[in-house]
Order: C-alpha cells, then structure tokens, then sequence
C-alpha cells in the first residue's frame, strides 16, 4: 500500500528507527511541532506488514 508523500516541515517519513532522528524530534518540538513516522519510506510505501488488523 502506498500513501501519498506529503513530506512537509512539519512531517517526516523515516523507514526505520535510528536514534539520529532525536535530533529532528527536537527540531520539530523547538519550532511549530511535527510528526516523525517511523515505518514508512521517502516514497510512501510501508516498509512492514500489519497482520490481523481490524479497521474500522
């Protein structure tokens, strides 16, 4: 499934987790805020699988 890129200033994708991205934690709590997705690459696409999920 892919989402579409809305990387902005205040949304970042990351495929996985590395504790460098404090660094844009921070810069996003000392500005106007942001969301860190972790799980999801620069294109959109899930780099994970959801098992035995139920949406509603």
């Amino acid at each position: 499934m892919a989402l579409k890129p809305v990387e902005s200033q205040n949304v970042e994708f990351k495929s996985n987790w590395r504790d460098e991205y404090l660094r844009a934690i921070c810069a996003f709590s000392n500005a106007d805020g942001g969301k860190l997705i972790i799980g999801i690459d620069d294109k959109g696409d899930f780099k994970f699988k959801i098992k035995n999920f139920e949406g509603g």
